[in-house]
């Protein structure tokens, strides 16, 4: 019996369940582990499929398609939740991107561009719902009480399957199993929904009451009549601003540290496979620059594949070469494809470091800030963070500093962060948890990174090209517009933060059974 005793102190210790919560948080974090395993598959290979082909100039293009599809994708799941069972509509939705990723097995080696840019937008698209339906059932089952206690828990299995999905992509991107990853993450994501029905069935805690219940079959009217309901109650709201500015912070770093990345590896990859062309160029007797070899080698990706063989031979002709154009092509080729897997595999371990930072945050660290500090002081964490960031990048910075801003910030916003917006969530109804959650964690979400990629993009166009002035005045307008964003983000999570905290001192006291925010 003191055996049994001890194990059940341990295991509280460590998932912070009690009794009667232990089955459905152990599925939970399961659940929650794969999705996250299975995500981490298709993210390394989504970013260095693009990089294969494209320049990173043609991101904010990729950011604001992403996001149209994004709205419709959540709108039809919107106007099925009053129609079919929530739980039923959840597993139907999986078995949807399931699908998906097999055919894209198939589909991705053979379809040139066109499937690189359908794989890019369905792989930034389907994650969001799929992460916001599970959270938002996970959510219904949790009381807010048992998420201070075991939310940190739970988002370890996200962060854990993040981790060993990075290492098995790394693994995959260097083995003959390289091509079946997509054949993989669907497997696996096919589990999630098993230990999702398990935490469901477990749960043994009283649903709370939801005052939107009645309503549920009433139509919604209008196209942006979730996004009216969103701004309309300011608890909700603030929820959304803040995804939109943490969106719009990734944005900003995306945009550097892929800038960065493609040109660090695609010049040691050029020096690892092109050394019989720079010893050609110095023999041919022309005038010519030290990177005219990589700089013809790095644009040829965006060129259509069909004129590269045309554009290389006439590049050996114009030089006067001695080389073969058909060696010269084969050798592109082969670069092409070793490139894509090291750049893969540099992402992976981004990815890796993230994760075992975000563990290390939530085990050690975020219930006692919950339990302790409260939810204010911990929301407020992730953009002090980037404040240091922007501020930073006003400055030349390089590779090592612009992946440590990856590894803290993605660290910070997929375990403190989400943790805690999560626990927010429980202050909200079944409605705002099932409709307008995934509204806010995919459309707004992407509005975020819609709106720094086409300020990226005009800021671009008018200094650079219109005013003939340096790249680097337009980065400047773009960090000051971000520090903008900022201060807005700042002053919603101080007050979200707050009405949970105050919600939660209600309902110790007895003044408000209820609580909800909205």
């Amino acid at each position: 019996m003191r055996e049994a005793s001890d194990f059940e102190r341990f295991f509280s210790l460590v998932t912070g369940a009690r009794k009667n919560e232990r089955l459905k948080t152990i599925a939970s974090f399961l659940a929650m582990f794969l999705l996250l395993l299975s995500y981490y598959m298709v993210k390394p290979l989504r970013n260095s499929q693009f990089l294969k082909e494209f320049n990173t100039d043609y991101l904010p293009f990729f950011f604001l398609f992403t996001a149209f599809v994004s709205v419709i994708v959540t709108k039809i799941f919107n106007s099925f939740y009053n129609k079919i069972e929530v739980f039923r509509l959840v597993a139907y939705s999986f078995f949807v991107m399931m699908a998906c990723k097999l055919c894209f097995h198939f589909y991705l080696p053979v379809g040139g561009k066109t499937a690189i840019v359908l794989f890019y937008i369905f792989a930034s698209v389907y994650f969001l719902l799929a992460t916001a339906v599970l959270w938002g059932c996970i959510n219904y089952i949790f009381t807010s009480e048992e998420g201070e206690r075991c939310y940190s828990f739970i988002a370890i299995g996200s962060m854990i399957g993040g981790l060993v999905g990075s290492e098995i992509s790394a693994v995959f991107s260097r083995g003959t199993l390289r091509s079946y990853a997509l054949v993989f993450s669907a497997l696996v994501m096919g589990s999630v929904l098993l230990f999702l029905l398990l935490a469901v069935k477990s749960n043994r805690s009283p649903l709370r009451k939801k005052t939107e219940r009645k309503n549920k079959s009433e139509p919604q009217a209008g196209f942006f009549s979730d996004f009216q309901e969103i701004w309309a109650n300011r608890y909700v709201r603030s929820l959304a601003v803040m995804m939109y500015a943490i969106a719009a912070f990734n944005t900003v770093l995306e945009f550097q540290s892929q800038k960065l990345i493609d040109q660090h590896m695609a010049t040691q990859a050029y020096q690892q496979n092109f050394q019989f062309l720079e010893k050609a160029l110095m023999q041919s007797g022309k005038q010519v620059s030290k990177e005219t070899g990589f700089e013809f080698v790095f644009g040829l990706k965006d060129q259509p594949e069909a004129q590269r063989p045309a554009l290389i031979s006439a590049f050996v002709q114009s030089h006067d070469l001695n080389l073969k154009p058909d060696l010269l092509f084969k050798t592109y080729l082969s670069y092409q494809d070793k490139l894509e897997a090291q750049t893969r595999e540099v992402f992976s371990k981004i990815y890796l470091f993230q994760n075992i930072l975000g563990i290390a945050l939530l085990f050690f660290v975020s219930r006692w800030l919950f339990q302790r500090m409260g939810v204010r002081f911990t929301v407020m964490i992730l953009p002090s963070f980037y404040t240091v960031v922007i501020l930073a990048l006003f400055f030349p910075i390089n590779l090592l500093m612009i992946e440590s801003f990856l590894v803290i910030g993605y660290g910070l916003n997929y375990s403190l962060n989400r943790a805690t917006r999560e626990l927010l969530f429980t202050k909200t109804s079944d409605s705002t948890i099932f409709r307008l959650k995934p509204m806010i964690d995919g459309p707004v979400r992407r509005l975020g990174d819609v709106t720094m990629a086409l300020l990226k993009l005009a800021l671009t166009v008018f200094f650079v090209q219109f005013l003939h002035l340096p790249s680097v005045r337009a980065d400047q307008i773009f960090f000051v517009t971000s520090l903008a964003i900022l201060g807005f983000w700042i002053y919603s999570v101080w007050y979200v933060g707050g009405r949970y905290d105050q919600l939660k001192r209600e309902s110790a006291a007895g003044l408000n059974t209820e609580s909800e925010a909205d």
